[in-house]
């Protein structure tokens, strides 16, 4: 995406009082704006054989036990980038006034003169002291993300340059390039002879990596580079650019009218660029706020219909409601139903719920009210001595779909059209042959999972193999996958969630779980290939997890006994939200979802 336009004009910079000579940290002395901290440190460089001076800020408010990390921002030229830029008061100001996260930043001495450009002129001794030893050092010490979408490299003229050129050698470490005057005119290894722009010909001739790029050259950066003999920067950055676009990078490009080659110009487009590219984060972090449901039942499943209705189902025939967020929660239980487990909930408005109890025989039952629980109805009742229903889900208020373990050597499966007032097992003709004991966790009522246009997706496994069942015509016709996932008695897929017909995790896990097993894997075929994802770092695995609608990024959470964690990058890194015991989690929005466990908790999520 190509952009030209003027100054965002953050009112940030208005307030700084700038002091290139200044030895100390400057302060934005407005009372409304609260100062982060700035600690010096010195690590020693073992790619260039000498110490480096680093210095590292933490917001205003920094938790280094917070249940989220924070993001990075990396900056080179660190002497600069903190007094005279100055990158500290740009963050404390832009967090003030809500246009960004709260960052974590580290600024790198690069020192002067050869030294400085045989650091950031496409250095790979840089790039290998940033990946091995720095970035290392900094997630040890501090509470900063392992996502590199939220993580930006900053720096002008040659800091610029190397900022690219670390991203483009780590795109696992930097996901995001602010690039102010990018000396992107240089060879290879620091070098001012021909071939120039070795950056440029990399990108031409090489994958597109996935990295952002905000890149800003003065409009009047035209003059000729080594006495007249080298490119210029503007053309340059031209150059880079149009080398990014055509191989599909996100690119927003800024001639800066009347700018020339000078800080006083990158010091006043600093916060355009951090605002550009943490557009969507979350401007604080996930947050977790216990709710009192009014009941010590185990809360097993969890509907939401948007961001104040939920319903929420569990044991001893329990199950809750709010109509508020969640800030008040009705519980009740089902007349005549106290011994049974309602381990699936779903629910199509303030009024209108579904409720799924589990059990051998008569003990699986489908409930429905269609007056906010003033009044059940028991739509279904388990004929079979031997069947096991598990969950259920809904493609419309009355179009849905139920499925149970596996008896007699056929998949069972249920359906109905018209609300619930009938419901039809599927001809076992239509449905692939079961395997051997097969069937689904009804752990947290996320083992199937619907999607429009007829889709769904069921998780089911015995204790040698895991596989998906998935349906696009409502259940007419089905097709099965085999999951890389670990299987054993007590532990298998628990959980799948699709976030669009294609995209989609399963997870794993289970009371038998163990260390090392493969408990998360994602597919972008909607289903017909699997490839493994990093494991959620939860003890026992996960027993329920579900895509948030309208993050940012796809983000998933996943929850379990050993607590809840989340994921935007489909499961490659895992962040840990707390350690509580949860048995399933829904969400209406990034701003409202609920995990519900053990002894009625709830516990609302947001910020993702």
């Amino acid at each position: 995406m190509r952009r030209f336009f003027g100054l965002l004009a953050v009112a940030a910079i208005n307030a700084f009082t700038l002091n290139a000579q200044s030895a100390t940290r400057l302060v934005d002395r407005r009372p409304s704006v609260t100062a982060g901290k700035l600690d010096a440190h010195v690590i020693y460089d073992s790619s260039y054989q000498r110490p480096r001076r680093v210095w590292v800020y933490t917001p205003p408010g920094y938790d280094p036990r917070a249940a989220a990390p924070y993001p990075l921002i990396l900056a080179f030229d660190g002497d600069e980038y903190r007094d005279t830029m100055p990158l500290p008061m740009v963050l404390d100001t832009l967090l003030a006034a809500k246009k960004a996260p709260a960052f974590v930043a580290v600024m790198v001495d690069d020192s002067a003169g050869p030294v400085r450009i045989a650091d950031l002129g496409n250095s790979k001794r840089m790039a290998d002291f940033l990946a091995r030893q720095l970035m290392p050092w900094v997630r040890k010490g501090w509470h900063v993300t392992s996502d590199p979408h939220q993580v930006i490299v900053t720096g002008s003229s040659a800091g610029g340059l190397g900022s690219a050129y670390v991203a483009f050698m780590h795109p696992e470490l930097f996901g995001n390039v602010w690039s102010q005057s990018g000396a992107f005119w240089r060879g290879a290894e620091a070098s001012n002879s021909e071939p120039y722009e070795w950056l440029t010909s990399q990108v031409k001739a090489g994958p597109r990596k996935p990295v952002k790029f905000v890149l800003d050259v003065g409009a009047l950066e035209d003059h000729a580079t080594l006495g007249g003999s080298g490119p210029n920067f503007r053309d340059a950055n031209r150059r880079f650019r149009d080398a990014l676009e055509a191989k599909g990078y996100e690119v927003t490009y800024t001639e800066v009218p009347g700018g020339n080659h000078a800080p006083q110009w990158w010091q006043v487009r600093l916060p355009d660029g951090i605002v550009l590219l943490s557009a969507g984060w979350s401007h604080g972090q996930v947050k977790t706020t216990p709710q009192t449901s009014n009941t010590a039942a185990l809360l097993i499943a969890v509907s939401p219909v948007n961001e104040q209705v939920v319903w929420v189902s569990g044991s001893q025939g329990a199950y809750v409601r709010t109509t508020d967020g969640g800030t008040t929660w009705r519980a009740a239980r089902v007349p005549g139903a106290d011994s049974l487990q309602f381990r699936d909930v779903h629910a199509v408005d303030a009024n209108t719920a579904y409720l799924l109890s589990i059990g051998n025989g008569n003990q699986s039952r489908i409930y429905k009210t269609t007056d906010a629980g003033a009044n059940w109805t028991l739509q279904f009742t388990n004929p079979d001595s031997a069947g096991f229903y598990d969950c259920m889900d809904f493609w419309t208020p009355k179009r849905g779909i139920v499925i149970g373990d596996a008896v007699g050597g056929e998949v069972v499966i249920l359906t109905t059209s018209d609300g619930g007032a009938h419901w039809t097992r599927v001809k076992p003709s239509l449905l692939p042959p079961a395997q051997p004991n097969e069937g689904s966790f009804a752990a947290s009522g996320t083992c199937l999972v619907t999607a429009p246009g007829g889709h769904a997706w069921i998780v089911a496994s015995n204790p040698d193999h895991g596989r998906v069942l998935h349906t696009s015509n409502y259940g007419m016709t089905w097709s099965v996958d085999t999951l890389p996932l670990t299987t054993r008695a007590g532990s298998g897929p628990q959980s799948i969630a699709f976030r669009d017909v294609d995209h989609g995790m399963a997870l794993g896990g289970g009371n038998a779980a163990q260390p090392g097993d493969v408990l998360a894997a994602f597919t972008n075929t909607g289903g017909k290939r699997w490839t493994t994802r990093t494991s959620p770092p939860l003890r026992t695995g996960a027993w329920g997890g579900v895509y948030v609608p309208g993050a940012a990024r796809p983000t998933i959470v996943a929850v379990g006994p050993a607590g809840a964690v989340w994921s935007a990058d489909e499961g490659a890194t895992w962040t840990p939200i707390d350690t509580l015991n949860y048995w399933s989690v829904g969400f209406a929005s990034p701003r409202a979802g609920w995990a519900v466990g053990t002894q009625g908790k709830i516990t609302k999520l947001s910020g993702f």
